[in-house]
């Protein structure tokens, strides 16, 4: 690349077939079809290197032809960085320098590969299938996912709510824990670890209870995901699920029991005494009218979605199905980024 006075740039342009066609698969629906010569096809000019021949000896100059293009700051098909950001854009284009990061990244790695990824490690396969349109997460890649949404609102404090906490996959067994030895000896007995939960000491980035409205945390049952909403000052734990109908109301309510009656113990215990909390359960709410997967392997990401667009203060139902398979690879190539 060299660089002129004028503030444009020479770019000697090399074609990577492969790695192109991965990124095309990371686009936006409506954005597939957008031509984008009109934007990086500039004028043909003749530029000066150096060069080396038998018959002129080393260092004379060569002289060849290359495109001139505009630079990054006018080139409206590269990303830029915004600023003065006040409202969370889900839908935004991916980074195309982590999209090809990803593509080369997929050609080169085994599968059985265990990925050391910021705070928690994966399994490579686990990565590659996030990609796919057909595939199911697991609690790895949905933490991973999470902390990422953790990090994310702890950059940008203007666009995330910061009076709430991500949980991780984890903590309902905790909580699981802690119920059956409530129902055994009548005395609620917080374990370390769960009361690290609470001080905000263990999911990276959390945060104490005493300083959040919101909890939000992933669930999995009967080979499903759905997120949960514990609602602390209307004293409620709400349902988020993708996939209606997919578990019985019994099931739900034997699986919300252990949470509905021991967060109330454990705020009342170790959060605050305001007597505006009770110890009373927290009532469950399965709330009906949130987006709906179109197939049966999508609940992971939907579970994701809504964690992070309650996060964000948006409105639900404008999440987009057909969106689904960008966010896939977009959400496969930050993670590894």
């Amino acid at each position: 690349m060299i660089k002129e006075s004028v503030g444009k740039e020479i770019i000697l342009e090399e074609e990577h077939p492969d790695v192109e066609k991965g990124i095309a698969d990371f686009v936006t629906p409506e954005k597939h079809d957008v031509d984008t010569n009109e934007f990086t096809q500039g004028d043909v000019v003749e530029i000066h290197e150096a060069g080396s021949d038998p018959l002129k000896g080393r260092g004379y100059r060569r002289k060849r032809k290359a495109r001139l293009l505009c630079s990054s700051y006018t080139d409206p098909t590269k990303r830029r960085k915004l600023s003065d950001i006040n409202v969370y854009d889900p839908y935004r284009e991916v980074d195309l320098n982590k999209v090809e990061a990803f593509c080369k990244w997929m050609k080169t790695t085994s599968s059985c590969q265990i990925i050391p990824l910021r705070f928690y490690d994966v399994q490579a396969k686990s990565l590659m299938d996030l990609s796919k349109e057909d595939s199911w997460i697991n609690d790895s890649i949905m933490n991973k996912a999470l902390y990422h949404i953790r990090e994310r609102a702890s950059r940008f404090s203007n666009l995330f709510r910061q009076d709430c906490c991500i949980l991780d996959t984890y903590f309902y067994q905790f909580v699981v824990n802690a119920y059956g030895q409530l129902q055994s000896i009548k005395e609620l007995k917080c374990n370390k670890s769960l009361m690290n939960y609470v001080r905000g000491a263990t999911s990276e980035l959390g945060k104490p209870w005493k300083d959040c409205k919101y909890l939000y945390l992933p669930s999995w049952t009967h080979d499903h995901w759905f997120a949960v909403q514990v609602d602390i000052e209307e004293w409620a734990i709400l349902m988020f699920d993708s996939l209606k109908g997919h578990i019985r109301r019994a099931v739900l309510e034997a699986y919300f029991l252990s949470l509905q009656v021991l967060i109330p113990l454990i705020i009342k215990s170790h959060v605050t005494s305001e007597s505006k909390y009770s110890t009373e359960n927290f009532k469950f709410v399965n709330v009906k009218d949130v987006p709906q997967q179109v197939n049966g392997f999508d609940y992971g990401i939907f579970a994701i979605k809504f964690i992070e667009f309650l996060h964000a203060n948006m409105d639900l139902n404008t999440i987009r199905p057909d969106y689904v398979p960008v966010w896939r690879k977009k959400l496969a190539a930050e993670l590894l980024a």
